[in-house]
């Protein structure tokens, strides 16, 4: 994913002359996917930073990212089904691999200890951010609530990471804006959306996936620990959401 280049020790030494932090250790994770009946779905390895290891102290804001606040989430489904459209689901990749390291933030990673790719000496100098690192999950906020702007989307005053707006592509100012709006809710690297207009989603699928790597999951089961049972005919659309025994039906 070119998210790091490798650096000698004697390019290491040099930017560390020149400010740059000590060498962060890093440690690989593996975790098994469950799907809904608690049974393994895939297998994942990932590789982290140990953040508690970083020698940079960052205030509260400079670390802070929003998510979809509950009762936005309720609207949203509310919004949906008064619509008669069913919410749709996202998932974006890899998301913290993809943020974007400010230039003055330069970021040095130790290889995993018995990296068979990694020669003694040598050192990951990062080019994106990696799970582990404080500021990960603002600068993927950053990097994700740029995109979805460009495309005509604006963020609630009341709730930063529900959005709204009529889909745009920002490289064909010719074509003019979508006819229906979409709506969205984020919720760090997944998203619901929907709207009346299903080219309208179309359009927005294919704008966010020239963008940064997603997967899209169709009408959404399964959302932040909710589970969503839709009843649609051609006149009507319903949903029940439960979650560990709290229940809400629209």
């Amino acid at each position: 994913m070119g998210t790091f280049r490798k650096i000698t020790l004697g390019e290491y030494r040099a930017l560390r002359e020149k400010g740059a932090p000590k060498a962060i250790p890093t440690m690989c994770v593996l975790t098994i996917k469950k799907d809904e009946n608690l049974l393994p779905l895939r297998a994942k390895s990932r590789i982290v930073v140990l953040g508690n290891h970083e020698d940079r102290v960052w205030s509260k804001s400079e670390r802070y990212a929003p998510v979809l606040r509950g009762d936005s989430l309720r609207f949203l489904v509310s919004l949906a089904v008064e619509k008669r459209r069913p919410l749709r689901q996202g998932d974006c990749k890899n998301a913290f691999c993809q943020g974007i390291l400010p230039p003055d933030e330069i970021t040095i990673v130790l290889p995993l200890s018995g990296d068979p790719e990694s020669d003694p000496n040598k050192y990951w100098l990062l080019l994106w951010t990696l799970y582990g690192l404080r500021r990960s999950p603002r600068h993927w906020y950053d990097k994700i609530n740029t995109i979805l702007r460009s495309i005509g989307l604006t963020p609630s005053l009341e709730d930063p990471c529900l959005y709204t707006g009529f889909i745009k592509d920002p490289t064909d100012p010719s074509k003019s804006t979508s006819s229906s709006p979409l709506s969205l809710g984020l919720y760090v690297d997944d998203f619901i959306y929907f709207s009346e207009d299903p080219a309208v989603e179309a359009l927005f699928c294919r704008l966010l996936a020239e963008r940064c790597k997603v997967d899209f999951m169709g009408i959404v089961e399964w959302f932040l620990g909710v589970h969503f049972s839709w009843r649609i005919t051609p006149s009507s659309v319903a949903v029940h959401l439960n979650q560990s025994g709290f229940a809400y039906r629209t």
